[in-house]
Parts: structure tokens; sequence; C-alpha cells
């Protein structure tokens, strides 16, 4: 069993490579395309996003079959000092 998905921007819709993602425990990170892969057991799990140019994500899913999931990332907010 496997989940997938595919990481843009959310402006551009442009896909992002080199963004690390959290699949419960293990982690992977999106290739040229923007997509990533990781083989799970049925179950729930949370996928964790954390970028200093992009918002952090999370989400928690219920795994029974394959899942395929886009994630839309909003550019972080700069903060000036």
């Amino acid at each position: 069993m496997r989940i997938s998905g595919r990481i843009v921007d959310a402006d551009t819709k442009r896909p992002i490579p080199g963004i690390g993602v959290m699949v419960g425990d293990k982690p992977a990170v999106t290739g040229d395309n923007g997509e990533f892969s990781v083989e799970v057991t049925p179950g729930t799990y949370t996928i964790k996003i954390r970028n200093p140019m992009y918002r952090p994500f999370t989400k928690t899913i219920t795994v029974a079959t394959d899942v395929f999931i886009e994630i839309p990332l909003f550019k972080a907010i700069p903060i000036w000092l």
C-alpha cells in the first residue's frame, strides 16, 4: 500500500522539487515533478511538511487502499526585522 502525492506552489500550480515530507515517521523528498511516495500499512497517518519558504502543512488521512493527494503550499509571509 502506498501514500503518494504531488506538491505544488499554490499560486503558480507548478511542482516544487526537493521538499521534505514526513508521512507518519517515514521521510520522503519530492522529485523534479514535485511527487513523493511512501510505502505504508493500512492505518491513519499524519502528513507534515515544513519548509522555510512555505507555510507549514499538516493533514491526517486514513489509508485502506493506495492514496494520491495533491498538496498546494502557500508561500511563507516574510518577517522583516
